[in-house]
């Protein structure tokens, strides 16, 4: 019986060999970014504003020298904006709770890591006010957001995007304290039915640090 215990043992081996990195990550930061909104009657403009940003991410290698990895992620994300016409100005503040699944190309060395990462992301929003002020008579209205009521100013709750972005750390104990920058581009409102179109982009700004439980002492 115990020739037949062998294979097994060379197999568990082999696996344990090939097993593949998992890296997790707490990570905060700062978005620059903006949303254009668009409608037939109306011509806006946006002006950028900035928000908190915050989330947990883990990095799963993929193959054997750890070149390639999939990277998903959960976090909260503040962002603001002013959309202004010739009646309004409009300065949005919208909180959304986001995932996103990437792909990542990785160079990690023993004291080094360099990250290049693209993929989708979608966002909830959760909670929002805006101010609205009239150019004319110079009167300011706080409101806040009503999302996807089918009304004139409503946006829907649900948001996709793209991302393309770029990291670059540091060994820092056992893992990688790394700076990000990514890119993103979404939209809102995709179907018919509603007001506005809104396409919202800019900068993400972040701080990470990577754990891996390999280069634990």
């Amino acid at each position: 019986m115990r020739l037949y215990i062998i294979p097994y043992l060379y197999l568990s081996a082999v696996l344990a060999q090939q097993a593949k990195r998992t890296l997790f990550a707490p990570r905060v930061g700062l978005n620059w970014g903006q949303y254009q909104t668009q409608a037939d009657n109306i011509v806006s403009r946006s002006y950028w504003g900035g928000g908190f940003h915050s989330a947990l991410a883990f990095q799963q290698q993929l193959d054997a020298k750890g070149w390639w990895a999939i990277q998903g992620e959960i976090g909260v994300t503040q962002r603001r904006s002013t959309d202004r016409n010739l009646l309004y100005d409009y300065r949005y503040t919208i909180w959304s709770t986001d995932i996103a699944l990437l792909g990542v190309w990785r160079w990690m060395r023993k004291f080094e890591a360099l990250f290049i990462e693209a993929g989708p992301s979608s966002g909830l929003l959760v909670h929002g006010k805006y101010w609205k002020r009239d150019n004319l008579t110079g009167e300011v209205e706080t409101r806040q957001v009503r999302f996807g009521r089918r009304e004139a100013s409503d946006v829907r709750r649900a948001e996709l995007a793209l991302n393309l972005g770029l990291g670059a750390g540091y060994l820092a104990g056992p893992g990688y304290l790394t700076f990000g920058l990514r890119f993103w581009h979404g939209v809102n409102n995709v179907a018919s039915g509603l007001f506005q179109r809104w396409h919202n982009y800019g900068v993400l700004m972040t701080l990470a640090y990577w754990y891996d439980d390999s280069l634990r002492e």
